[in-house]
């Protein structure tokens, strides 16, 4: 353990060569974003935390957040999409993402907050966002994810991902040696449930929505039926193997694998 945060502290300090003087741990509820601002805070490089309301998570999630940063005197701040941009206003013009479209989702619901908030501060330039991002979390993350990426559109933004080179077994002994918990939604969905928008949903992932937060699956049905009324030809169904219409029928859970349960490191 002591190797790996070592192993982040270089990454830390790589960020600091390129004149990075604030660090601020986007945090979702997860097992990843949980022990990046825990990692930050202990070596007394967290600046902040923030917190982006996609329109699209559960409540629970945030609710947990909040409480995260209360009990560790982090500094907070929530962010979220403008009200034509939401999630709801994407779908109705655009339709359902899928995975080929996932970074139009990924640009009006978590980067634009972003970039509206960084564009406010005076040391614009100076702040990275930390991510929990791990090249070692999917095949699709090993593939595209880096230590320190500058965003291409706007040069003054850099995520820093200090546990580029952890497994998710050292993730998790982290948390354990630390007494720290995760999103209750992590627990039960196996997702940090901050965004739903279903890009990348897994096989069964609408009928557990379903199940255990209606009152989520229940807004994702009316836009797909909204969709359906206007007789819009885009994607009408949430997710690439199910509808949240289709989740309403689903009462068993013994078929469900988690996405945890499916990764190998």
């Amino acid at each position: 353990m002591k190797q790996l945060i070592e192993d982040s502290k270089r990454i830390i300090e790589e960020a600091e060569s390129q004149g990075i003087k604030k660090f601020y741990a986007l945090v979702s509820g997860g097992k990843d974003s949980v022990t990046t601002a825990h990692l930050f805070d202990s070596i007394k490089k967290l600046d902040g935390v923030i917190f982006i309301d996609t329109s699209i998570g559960i409540k629970d999630t945030k609710d947990f957040v909040v409480d995260l940063c209360d009990k560790n005197n982090w500094n907070l701040t929530i962010l979220k999409p403008i009200e034509k941009e939401n999630y709801e206003n994407m779908v109705l013009k655009y339709g359902f993402p899928q995975p080929s479209g996932h970074r139009y989702s990924f640009i009006y619901l978590k980067w634009k907050p972003l970039w509206r908030w960084l564009r406010q501060q005076k040391d614009v330039g100076k702040i990275a966002f930390v991510s929990g991002t791990r090249r070692k979390e999917s095949r699709r993350r090993f593939l595209t994810s880096q230590a320190l990426t500058r965003d291409k559109s706007y040069k003054k933004m850099l995520f820093v991902a200090p546990l580029f080179n952890w497994s998710t077994k050292e993730v998790w002994d982290y948390l354990h040696k630390n007494n720290l918990e995760v999103s209750p939604v992590y627990k039960t969905l196996h997702l940090s449930g901050d965004c739903l928008c279903g890009a990348f949903a897994q096989r069964g992932e609408a009928e557990l929505i379903s199940l255990f937060y209606p009152e989520v699956a229940h807004k994702i049905k009316d836009i797909e039926c909204k969709l359906k009324d206007k007789n819009i030809s885009k994607r009408c169904r949430w997710g690439r193997h199910s509808s949240m219409e289709g989740a309403r029928q689903q009462k068993q859970l013994e078929s469900f694998l988690c996405a945890d349960c499916q990764l190998k490191d």
